[in-house]
């Protein structure tokens, strides 16, 4: 530790009363890693409480805050994380399986659920290298007792020599622009070491990019990568706004970062803005627990440059998926190539796109994972087989539980992989093992809805087929021809396997005896694959839409 900051608090720890054990277990465990730990536990007698959390967490370098029953509950818990987020420092632990608080739920968030104080736990070793990690980073908060010096006109590089030649490159001219600023320029190289690492630790570069902002407002490099970080981690909303930031100042950026930009913010202003229907929300949206069959095998991954193989496995107990037509997979390992590339900008738009389109991530993860699989047999202890364990696993993270079991073995070769390079691949593959366990035991929901009763006979087909093929089918729901579309659609809500959604269309076309569309419902977050089944208003209800499968035929 830097004798300069022995006597600045560096990890500022926020917490519900009802989690004192647990707090303290943690302020230990923290303390013996050579961090100076502020908890209220150090307020002294006649201090002004609230100024002291506010003067306290001003001058950590990282916030820790547990969220648990009680701390989600807490105003003052909530308030601090607020100011920790915005500040840039938070790093959120949740003790207890808790939904966390809006605005909080979508950013990476450790575990250390049903953690017993032992500091040598897997779980607390992966929070205190997070927590070194994020100190070590983060420069120490300026105080008024702090001797304010002269910033260079011009700085010398602070980042490793693969690091300065990747960031010339996605940076260009651009990149010289703000070395007048050397503040802010110094919080922007730490966010692009953290943002393009072989081991990519998403907060540490967004609490960096926002550091930069606070310097400099106008700072254009820092929107950008910015707004690639918020939509890594889902906060489209966010990822929107400082796309239009920094286009707002597109001079500062070279002509591959402003096309990029460009794009990206019509893909998430058409997520945003585009008008869906509501999801269907019934109360049998979870997969019921029990009896659930054995995932089937995992579909073999395809080869390079190979044709993709047929999905679709027979049998009445196994799901059934159809691939995506030529073009669609064409387009997915355009995106793939993309992301385990050499070009950092390509990675960057890559890894974005894949975050805004749950459908072409879907049919790209084949591809990254039998990529990273042959870099690991190749070349398993190199830098660009952690780079793309990363990348995979990040991916994974945000795949369904269907794509889970369907590529689990695949998927627990990259986590094992993941866990031996530690960081925050270690973190990330504890997670992906965790949706692993949990997708075993979940079954895809599918809804039915009909617009009139002469209808229900082959919705009762529909539903009679998919409970044998192993889906949760809780029923049909008659909700009028009114509400129904012009032609037959499968509606599949959030990032719910693609594939399974066409192999829908197919049978179903085969029943109607006309072309079916699949459509994606973006704002919807199931727990599990879910779809809806909407039939056309005239199915079974005029002459000329009355087919063999009205009548059970």
């Amino acid at each position: 530790m830097n004798r300069a900051d022995s006597g600045a608090t560096q990890v500022f720890l926020s917490y519900a009363r009802e989690d004192l054990d647990t707090a303290q277990a943690l302020a230990a465990a923290l303390h013996a890693d050579g961090h100076r730990v502020w908890w209220d536990r150090r307020l002294g007698g006649g201090m002004d409480f609230a100024a002291e959390i506010e003067r306290q967490l001003a001058a950590a370098r990282v916030a820790v805050v547990l969220w648990s029953e009680a701390s989600v509950q807490s105003g003052f818990v909530r308030d601090e994380s607020t100011r920790a987020r915005d500040a840039g420092k938070l790093l959120p632990v949740r003790i207890g399986e808790v939904a966390l608080p809006l605005g909080f739920g979508t950013l990476h968030t450790l575990d250390l659920i049903d953690w017993d104080g032992d500091a040598d736990d897997e779980a607390c070793q992966a929070l205190r290298a997070e927590v070194r990690q994020q100190v070590a980073n983060t420069p120490r908060p300026v105080t008024a007792h702090d001797t304010p010096r002269a910033t260079p006109l011009r700085r010398r590089w602070q980042m490793p020599a693969a690091l300065v030649v990747s960031a010339a490159l996605i940076a260009g001219s651009a990149w010289w622009w703000f070395n007048d600023d050397g503040t802010a320029q110094a919080h922007f190289e730490r966010g692009l070491t953290a943002h393009f690492d072989t081991e990519p630790n998403l907060e540490v570069a967004r609490n960096a990019y926002l550091a930069a902002l606070r310097e400099r407002a106008d700072f254009a490099p820092a929107h950008f990568y910015l707004a690639h970080v918020y939509a890594l981690l889902q906060l489209p909303a966010d990822a929107l706004t400082h796309f239009k930031a920094a286009l707002a100042q597109a001079d500062q950026l070279d002509p591959a970062q402003r096309s990029d930009a460009q794009k990206q913010l019509q893909t998430v202003t058409a997520l945003l803005t585009a008008p869906e229907p509501p999801a269907v929300t019934r109360g049998a949206a979870a997969a019921p627990a029990g009896s659930e069959r054995p995932p089937p095998p995992p579909t073999a991954l395809p080869s390079a440059g190979a044709a993709p193989p047929p999905l679709v496995v027979p049998g009445p107990t196994t799901l059934v998926r159809a691939a995506p037509n030529e073009a669609q997979q064409q387009v997915a390992q355009t995106q793939a190539s993309a992301l385990l590339g050499r070009d950092r900008q390509a990675q960057v738009a890559a890894a974005t796109t894949l975050a805004l389109n749950t459908t072409l991530a879907a049919d790209a993860l084949p591809d990254v994972l039998r990529a990273t699989l042959e870099t690991l047999r190749t070349q398993p202890d190199s830098a660009a087989a952690r780079e793309a364990v990363a990348q995979s696993l990040r991916l994974l993270q945000s795949a369904s539980p269907s794509l889970l079991r369907e590529f689990g073995r695949a998927a627990q070769r990259i986590a094992d992989a993941g866990k031996n390079f530690g960081g925050t691949s270690a973190a990330a593959a504890a997670d992906v093992q965790t949706r692993l366990a949990s997708a075993r035991a979940q079954k895809p929901i599918a809804f039915v809805q009909i617009g009139d009763e002469r209808q229900r006979t082959l919705a009762q087909g529909v539903v009679a087929r998919f409970s044998a093929m192993g889906y949760g089918a809780p029923g049909i729901e008659n909700v009028g021809l009114a509400r129904m579309p012009a032609r037959t659609e499968v509606r599949t809500q959030g990032a719910s396997d693609p594939a399974l959604a066409r192999w829908m269309a197919q049978h179903l076309g085969k029943l109607t005896q006309a072309e079916v569309a699949v459509r994606a419902l973006r704002q919807a977050q199931p727990k599990t694959d879910t779809y809806e089944i909407w039939f056309d208003k005239d199915l079974c209800i005029t002459p000329a839409r009355t087919v063999p499968a009205c009548s059970g035929g």
